[in-house]
């Protein structure tokens, strides 16, 4: 086995506690971490190569799934189940369903009327259907208003998720019961 003999043994331990650390005392060397504090080039583009992440990640993203999303959906399940309510309240007084929109927004409108603690007329629609599906309406169509109907709305989250209500089965008209007083 040889052994190699180191002439300047300080010398050698210095350079390489110098390069561990960084330091610059005894080798006159620049060492890595100072190129770095510079402030040169390869900062400037690690900064910028960050924050442009950040904006691409932010700025792709629309709060899809959110609670907000979620509460936008709810609300405009809750106005379909309402108007649900309302159509069958509807069928009962007049005996079919309206036939158009136009019948539909008129004659459905005063069942969203509410009454306050002070019985004043709150008028619901509004805060119902206007603010709560995209384009602030209901679409409605019935091609036999003697039996169905079909309503739907987009909700206003950010896929403006489709809600609708139709009644649970077709009314036979031939059933009706008549009653005279």
């Amino acid at each position: 086995m040889k052994r190699y003999k180191i002439k300047d043994y300080d010398g050698a331990i210095a350079q390489l506690g110098a390069r561990l650390t960084g330091s610059q005392k005894v080798t006159g060397s620049t060492p890595v971490s100072s190129i770095l504090k510079t402030g040169g080039f390869m900062k400037k583009f690690a900064i910028a190569l960050m924050l442009i992440s950040v904006l691409f990640t932010f700025s792709c993203t629309k709060n899809k799934g959110t609670s907000m999303d979620f509460a936008a959906i709810k609300d405009a399940q809750r106005t379909m189940t309402k108007l649900g309510n309302l159509m069958e309240q509807y069928y009962v007084e007049n005996e079919s369903y309206p036939l158009t929109q136009e019948q539909f927004e008129k004659d459905i409108r005063p069942y969203f009327i509410t009454y306050n603690t002070e019985n004043q007329e709150v008028d619901k629609w509004n805060e119902m259907v206007e603010n709560v599906f995209s384009g602030g309406k209901i679409i409605y169509t019935s091609n036999d208003p003697k039996k169905t109907y079909f309503a739907y709305g987009k909700a206003k989250d950010s896929n403006e998720t489709v809600v609708f209500c139709r009644p649970a089965m077709q009314h036979d008209s031939t059933n009706m019961i008549a009653t005279e007083e």
